[in-house]
C-alpha cells in the first residue's frame, strides 16, 4: 500500500500538471476540475473492474493473486498508452522544430 500511495502521489500530480499545462488562464480552474474528475472516475472504474474480474474466486489468497495480476496488466496497458502519447508528442515537437 505504501508503494501505491507513493506512486499515486507522483503520478497524479504529474498528470494534473500535464492536463492543465496548455490551457488559458481563464479556463485553468475548469481544466483542473475536469482532470480531477477523470482521476476519480478512472480510479473507481479500475477498482470496479478488478473487483468484477476477481469476485468469483473463493480463496482469499487466490483472489489477491488474481487481483494483483489484473492490476499489473492494467498498469502495463497504461504504461504502453503513456509511452505512445509521449512518443507522439515528441514526434510532433520534432516536426514543428524543422
Amino acid at each position: 500500500m505504501l508503494l501505491v500511495g507513493i506512486g499515486q502521489g507522483l503520478a497524479l500530480s504529474t498528470l494534473t500538471i500535464s492536463g492543465i499545462a496548455n490551457t488559458r488562464a481563464d479556463i485553468a480552474g475548469s481544466a483542473s476540475g475536469v482532470v480531477d474528475t477523470f482521476h476519480q472516475i478512472g480510479s473507481s472504474f479500475g477498482l470496479s473492474l478488478v473487483t468484477a474480474l476477481t469476485a468469483q474466486i473463493k480463496t482469499p489468497l487466490n483472489e489477491f493473486n488474481h487481483a494483483f495480476g489484473v492490476i499489473a496488466l492494467l498498469m502495463l496497458f497504461s504504461l504502453i498508452a503513456s509511452l505512445g502519447i509521449l512518443l507522439a508528442s515528441l514526434r510532433k515537437r520534432q516536426q514543428l522544430a524543422k
